[in-house]
Order: C-alpha cells, then structure tokens, then sequence
C-alpha cells in the first residue's frame, strides 16, 4: 500500500500526517500488510499511531520529520501486536554536531523529540496502556532528535532493532519490556548513553553494535532510581569507543548477565558532570 494513494505528498511542506495514518489504519483493517513511503520527505504535525500486522517501510531517501515538539511514532492507547519500521530516515532539530563527548546540544526550532515512543502495559512509569506485543526496526536511521531516538518500553513479545544508524541523538532506551534484541547497530554522538537497557527488562541481548562519541557510557546495564536492572542479559562482540564515562556500566541489581569479547577504547575522552537521565 503506497501512501501516495492516499494523498501523501512528500515534499517536505506539506502535513502528510493523515494520509500516512489512513494508510496504516488501511493496511491493519485489511488483515496487515506493508505501506511504503516513496522517497521524500514527509512531515507529521501529529505522530503516527502503530497498527496490528502493519510494516512501515521505505528506501533510501524515504524520510520522517514532526513539525511540532512530539514524537514522530507514538504508541500507548491503541492496542497492538506485530508493528515494524524498515528502511525508514527519522529527522529531528538539533544543529549541533560535537567533535567529541557533550552533553547539552542546540537545535533550530520545534521538530521532534524521538523517533518511536512505545509505552506499553508493563510500564510501570504510566497508567492505563494498551497491550503492546512484538516490536521490529531494522535498517532505519535517526538522527538530531533532541531526545531519545527511540524510548521502547512496557512492550510484550520481542522488541528487535538491528542494523540502525543513531547520530546526534540521546540513548535509545528500553525499559520494562520481555524481551530486546538491539544488535548491528551504529550509535555515534549521543548526548546521553550510546543505549540504555535500563529497568525491568526481562532477556536482553546486545551484541556487534558499536558506540562512538557518547556522552556518557557505551552500554548502559542497570536500573534507575529506586528501580532494579535488567535480568537475563548478554552483551558480546561490541565496539565502544571514545566515550565521556564507562564503556559498559552494570549496577543496580543487574542479573544473570554474560559480557564477554567486547572491544573498549575510551581514549582520554571525560564528559562534563552534568546530569543524565535514563
């Protein structure tokens, strides 16, 4: 299903919100299917509410910016199972490209926070979510979001993302979800951690991807606050290199855990004790 068809225009200018969301509402009413985006650049003025059975794909070229202060994908109210982004480019604000670890950033103007906001009913930060089941990401890049490029959490199943490019974002944060698969990736630039796999995950698995210029750790391992770390994780054959803080950080109650063959080169690289959030 083409979005073209249901009037996305692409030009940049134009709010293709709606005529994006009638394709994906389409494509989940019809038993699932994939709608394509075309290259271009499609601007939202309202995020996109993930479907059943539906994969959000594009090519090379095929790129997402929010108009306003939100979430270009944001998931809570309606119920889901099955949702995938392929092959997508995600655009956020932010203007500044740091040579080496930073943490704050300065930005153009409105635009968007994070690419993927998912909170499900497992998370216990909120009330009231819909039953999220089964999340995919592959092959898609965010960049110059102003805070997490995707913040994954409460979501049922398996929550997969492989092969992603993140640049100039914050840290692609997991929390609370039954299972996460973040391998492949490419993380450079983060204004926080490269990747946080933070509280109440139940299995993680963090394996080849490499972190670059991050402001504060490679990998974060752990809980937050008065909340516990991950159990049932593994974290094998990545890359960190160049970093404010840890290469890898593991605290907080964190269990049954394997972190083995990492390759870890902080150089003399120390980020400004500002503070984080995760």
């Amino acid at each position: 299903m083409n979005v073209r068809d249901h009037g996305a225009v692409g030009d940049g200018a134009t709010d293709d919100s709606g005529a994006i969301q009638d394709a994906i509402d389409a494509a989940s009413d019809a038993g699932g299917g994939t709608v394509y985006l075309p290259p271009g650049n499609y601007a939202c003025s309202s995020s996109l509410t993930p479907r059943s059975n539906v994969t959000l794909s594009g090519d090379a070229g095929s790129a997402l910016h929010h108009t306003a202060v939100s979430a270009i994908i944001y998931g809570s109210a309606v119920a889901f199972t099955d949702f995938a982004v392929e092959g997508l480019t995600f655009l956020g604000p932010v203007d500044e490209s740091p040579a080496t670890p930073k943490r704050g950033r300065t930005a153009s103007g409105p635009g968007a926070q994070t690419a993927v906001f998912l909170t499900g009913d497992l998370d216990t930060t909120g009330s009231g979510q819909a039953r999220l089941t089964n999340f995919t990401m592959r092959d898609c890049a965010v960049r110059n979001m102003t805070a997490l490029p995707i913040r994954i959490g409460g979501v049922r199943g398996r929550v997969s993302v492989t092969g992603c490019e993140f640049t100039n974002n914050q840290d692609a944060g997991f929390l609370f979800c039954e299972e996460v698969i973040f391998q492949g990736n490419h993380v450079r630039q983060s204004a926080d951690n490269g990747v946080s796999l933070s509280r109440g995950n139940g299995k993680i698995s963090c394996v080849g991807n490499t972190f670059e210029n991050c402001a504060f750790n490679g990998i974060w391992v752990a809980g937050f606050l008065t909340d516990k770390g991950p159990a049932n994780f593994t974290v094998t054959g990545n890359v960190v290199r160049d970093v404010g803080h840890n290469g890898i950080y593991v605290d907080y109650a964190s269990k049954y855990g394997a972190i083995t063959g990492n390759e870890i080169d902080c150089g003399l690289f120390r980020a400004p004790p500002t503070g984080r959030a995760t």
